[in-house]
This record gives C-alpha cells, sequence and structure tokens, in this order.
C-alpha cells in the first residue's frame, strides 16, 4: 500500500509498500494499488501519483486509534468524511479500513457495536469497501 503524506514506511515493515514516486515503475497484471489517505494532504499527494483508489482507515479501539492517528475516532471520522467527500467528486473509489475490531491488547475487547458504528459511518460517508482488521 502507498502512503502518500510523505512519511516513510520501510518496505521490511510493509513489503507492499511503495513510495509515489516508485509506482510508475511497477507493472504487475491485473494489480490494484490503493493509497492509504489518513487526510486531506494524503489526498492531496495520492492524486498525484495517478492512483484511481484510496483507503481511509480509523480504529474501533479509542486507545489505538489514538496511538495510530493521534486523535479519537470521532474527530478522525470527521476528518474522513471530508476525504471521502472531496476523493468521491474527484472520481476516486474509496474503502474503508477498520482496525482493531478483533481486539487491542491495550484494551482488550473491543465492543462489537462500535466497529458496526465506524463501519456504517464509512459506508454514509461513501466508502464502496469495509475492511475489517
Amino acid at each position: 500500500m502507498l502512503d502518500p503524506t510523505g512519511n516513510s514506511i520501510r518496505s521490511i515493515s510493509k513489503p507492499g509498500s511503495a513510495s509515489g514516486s516508485s509506482l510508475r515503475t511497477l507493472t504487475l497484471p491485473r494489480a490494484r494499488f490503493s493509497a492509504l489517505c489518513p487526510n486531506l494532504r494524503g489526498l492531496e499527494r495520492a492524486k498525484r501519483t495517478g492512483l484511481r483508489e484510496l483507503v481511509v482507515f480509523v480504529s474501533a479501539s479509542e486507545e489505538h486509534n489514538r496511538r495510530n492517528l493521534n486523535d479519537t475516532i470521532e474527530n478522525t471520522l470527521a476528518q474522513l468524511r471530508e476525504v471521502v467527500r472531496e476523493a468521491t467528486a474527484s472520481g476516486l473509489a474509496v474503502r474503508g479500513s477498520i482496525s482493531t475490531v478483533w481486539g487491542f491488547r491495550a484494551e482488550h475487547d473491543v465492543q462489537l457495536e462500535e466497529a458496526l458504528r465506524i463501519g456504517r459511518a464509512l459506508r454514509e460517508m461513501g466508502c464502496s469497501e469495509l475492511a475489517l482488521n
């Protein structure tokens, strides 16, 4: 997955990751490339790569979301609404991803109702698919 925000994702820790500039050299039959977009800045960078699909993400665990995105679930969803609105208006496909649906060690069990609420919010925003991680 591409991280277009400018943050470096080491290929050792994320074997499927690539920088925006290196995507131009990849030619894989039937490959589906998506840009991981946490915010509007990431969306703008993703647009410059020419990718036609984005993945927005949020955690079902408040603690994990704060650690991963440095924000609350509610604030993250508010930001993602803007990202999805602008992306779909630009003709991009958007998938949603919900992390820690199956639990998070610091929080033990994640409430299924919270994951469902987040999933509904992502679908209402316009995400065409949801991934549960």
